[in-house]
């Protein structure tokens, strides 16, 4: 049997840099796109009407190529003059609806450098010109190709991207096709509908997401489907036949519920799990530049390269 959740608990106090920083998030009322549907549905027009805008990529250290040969832009980073050792398939958060931040690049771009690892980052179809079954229909096929063609795979998603990472590992599983040796899950979406009844709680101290907005781009990203469909709400699919895992979320973000039922429901399924909690910590933390994302960052590091070093 594969070995079950080990759950890894912060035991420091908030870095009072990070305190700075959970107070400037509430004070730029980064989550004012989604305490409401209204503002929701803002949101979705504003990036909707910025889609066919050139990709803002920061400069970056990193060998970087876009392509389109799978139908959607792929931004493909890897280290100069040398061969990756692995490939990180890295799919953005964002909500479903926007590009990746300045945040994702510079923590992509730092991976390459640490590990020497490409990382491939889909920029994916998303909401509203898009649904989760034509996203996953469209994406499919490039993670299929980097699993049949590289012997060392990781899939990582944080936030929306945690979501669909899961979700698509999910349909993989069921259908008996290649898996990659480990999945990265940073502070994932797995119930569209945020049905948990201690999620509402944690609300008032996210100083990132709300529930009402995120419901109502979860209806929009859902299309024809249930909410309790695993494609849109991973947490209710899955496969005794995952890779091992791991999940890392703070204890300030209303995903934070779904994300301890998942790791009890792969306890019981017997998959292997690390669970990583950031005690007064908020949503996707390892991204932003506070101290207690450092040592999360090199425990990424050190998992790859034990994947690299298996035979």
């Amino acid at each position: 049997m594969m070995k079950a959740v080990k759950p890894k608990k912060s035991t420091h106090p908030v870095n009072p840099v990070t305190q700075m920083v959970m107070r400037s998030l509430r004070w730029l009322q980064v989550k004012r796109p989604f305490v409401s549907a209204t503002n929701a549905q803002r949101y979705l027009r504003h990036y909707a009407s910025r889609a066919k805008q050139p990709l803002p990529i920061p400069k970056l250290k990193s060998q970087r190529r876009l392509s389109e040969e799978f139908g959607f832009p792929v931004v493909t980073l890897s280290p100069k003059n040398k061969i990756p050792s692995g490939v990180v398939v890295l799919f953005h958060g964002g909500a479903y609806v926007r590009p990746p931040l300045a945040d994702h690049w510079h923590f992509a771009d730092h991976l390459v450098s640490r590990t020497q690892w490409q990382v491939i980052v889909p920029i994916y179809p998303k909401a509203p010109q898009s649904t989760v079954s034509e996203t996953i229909e469209k994406v499919m096929p490039l993670l299929k190709h980097t699993l049949i063609n590289h012997s060392h795979v990781v899939v990582m998603g944080d936030s929306a991207g945690g979501g669909l990472a899961l979700a698509l590992c999910e349909i993989l599983a069921h259908e008996g096709h290649p898996l990659p040796q480990h999945l990265v899950l940073l502070s994932p979406w797995l119930d569209i509908a945020l049905r948990n009844p201690q999620t509402q709680a944690l609300e008032a101290v996210d100083p990132i997401l709300g529930v009402d907005g995120l419901r109502e781009i979860g209806r929009i990203w859902s299309g024809d489907l249930r909410d309790t469909d695993p494609k849109v709400s991973p947490l209710f699919g899955l496969e005794p036949t995952l890779p091992p895992m791991t999940l890392i979320t703070g204890t300030q973000e209303i995903f934070f519920p779904d994300i301890l039922a998942m790791a009890k429901q792969a306890e019981t399924l017997g998959l292997s799990v690390d669970l990583e909690i950031g005690e007064g910590l908020f949503h996707c933390y390892p991204l932003f530049a506070v101290p207690e994302a450092a040592p999360v960052f090199e425990g990424l590091v050190q998992r790859l390269t034990t994947i690299e070093n298996r035979r």
